[in-house]
């Protein structure tokens, strides 16, 4: 019996571990719990008796924890039906397994358990494990402890020089000293809680500094008007619905020309239809460029040499097609379907695509002579993708994206919580062209200067100033 009620409450920290985990991310952002959430989980990894009860109490922690945090992907069923939810437990399958390593890895340093050093190990390992589950053509950062303090702005700060993955491992590294103060006799805890405040103080004393920076204006300001037409993703899939959609687009064009801006922006796969193939509608773009004589970048298909691409295209006042970026790095089952000879036979049931997109790889976007890290839908969500796009040259990041798949989910403000981190990261603008939403403009601390409301139709026109000079008000240093 003492053993049953033992394992049941070792189940019960588990699951509570993975729950309040789930609180610290969008929708409710309870930043605060990722603090300490993981506690319960560490705690019983420390004290299993075998690396295999640590795994089951890994794969009991990850199952729920992801199990709870991917479920926006079940918002797909209205377009691919029970195949959403099939996706949505082999991913979050996939993701636990990670956890279950990262337990079993962790139950078999047994030496370091007596030892200052065992919050670090145990830090060093969970932050090893995410870099693993987010990387190669089905890596997922979502659930990356980092990203539930996007909106703690003074923490973040730490990104620019650790990325997301330093924020993790403070973290983790935060709910290991506490495991280490509870486990250990109280003559040494009170080394453990004066690292855990140092360390604390320590960081939120550098965000603070870091958010007194200033703009050097050295460049000219850049006048950019973002397009957020609101279409529901059931509408632009609709046929009969494209000529409409594109006519919303030039209306919304034409409005946000009178703002005089240098150039408008429409969001990922502006229209359902390949824009640039197709000779009526690039008779139209040329048309409506040379009315309104502005610049415009769209999101549109594009078809070549046999192979389409999900691309972002730059067209002059004059109406010429002046660049092109491709997206590089394709979502599996979404963009492309892996093992297509075995699975299209039953995904064409449910009206899959007959083609898949095709990588490319990345080249610099110049729009009016200005350089532009360009990046499509989910490539934000990878640190290291986004930092080997921008140069110092960059003058802002621009993601353009249709979260619409995913509306009335956390999805779309995970999304936009990833464009904090990497206008952090990069100290960069971050501009997000949306849809549905969320369109917005992140200044390079994390702030979000601008947004538009998400699920309203609407034109956000800004101003971004050249940051090529970070200067320090109070302290007068400039960093080149």
């Amino acid at each position: 019996m003492k053993v049953m009620d033992s394992d049941l409450r070792e189940l019960f920290a588990a699951v509570a571990s993975a729950l309040l985990l789930t609180l610290a991310f969008p929708p409710l952002n309870l930043y605060w719990l990722a603090w300490v959430a993981l506690v319960p989980f560490l705690l019983v990894i420390y004290q299993a008796k075998t690396w295999t009860r640590a795994g089951q109490l890994g794969a009991i922690f990850g199952l729920s924890f992801f199990g709870v945090h991917l479920f926006w992907l079940t918002s797909l069923f209205s377009f691919v039906g029970w195949w959403s939810v099939v996706g949505w437990l082999a991913l979050v399958i996939w993701q636990a397994l990670f956890i279950v390593l990262f337990a079993i890895v962790l139950s078999c340093c047994s030496f370091f358990k007596a030892k200052f050093i065992y919050p670090l190990v145990t830090a060093l390992l969970w932050v090893a494990v995410e870099y693993l589950r987010s990387s190669g053509p089905f890596g997922v950062t979502a659930g990356d402890l980092g990203y539930a303090q996007a909106l703690c702005l003074p923490i973040v700060q730490l990104a620019a020089r650790v990325s997301v993955y330093g924020l993790s491992l403070l973290l983790v590294l935060t709910n290991a000293i506490i495991v280490a103060w509870l486990v250990n006799p109280r003559r040494v805890r009170a080394g453990f809680a004066f690292c855990l405040v140092f360390f604390l103080a320590l960081v939120y004393a550098f965000g603070l500094f870091e958010m007194q920076a200033k703009e050097g204006l050295d460049q000219a300001m850049i006048k950019v008007a973002l397009v957020q037409p609101n279409i529901k993703q059931q509408d632009k899939l609709d046929p009969t619905k494209v000529m409409s959609t594109f006519e919303l687009y030039a209306r919304l064009t034409r409005q946000a020309s009178k703002l005089h801006p240098d150039l408008v922006i429409w969001p990922e796969t502006a229209v359902f239809a390949y824009l640039t193939n197709d000779a009526y509608f690039l008779s139209r773009l040329q048309s409506l460029t040379k009315e309104t004589g502005v610049w415009l970048v769209f999101g549109t298909p594009y078809y070549e040499s046999g192979k389409a691409y999900n691309s972002m295209v730059v067209m002059s006042p004059s109406g010429e097609v002046t660049g092109r970026y491709d997206k590089g790095h394709l979502v599996p089952f979404g963009e492309y379907l892996p093992f297509r000879s075995l699975l299209y036979s039953w995904l064409k049931r449910v009206g899959y695509y007959e083609r898949d997109f095709s990588p490319s790889p990345p080249i610099k976007l110049m729009v009016k002579g200005q350089e532009i890290a360009a990046a499509v839908c989910f490539e934000s969500v990878f640190p290291n993708l986004i930092r080997s796009r921008v140069t110092s040259l960059s003058r802002f990041i621009l993601l353009v994206t249709n979260d619409a798949w995913f509306d009335g989910s956390a999805a779309a403000e995970f999304h936009l919580n990833c464009g904090i981190l990497r206008a952090i990261e990069n100290r960069k603008y971050f501009v997000q062209v949306a849809t549905t939403g969320r369109t917005a403009v992140i200044d390079p601390w994390g702030r979000v200067i601008k947004k538009l409301q998400p699920y309203t139709q609407g034109i956000l026109f800004t101003k971004i100033p050249g940051e090529k000079k970070i200067a320090r008000s109070k302290l007068g240093i400039v960093l080149q």
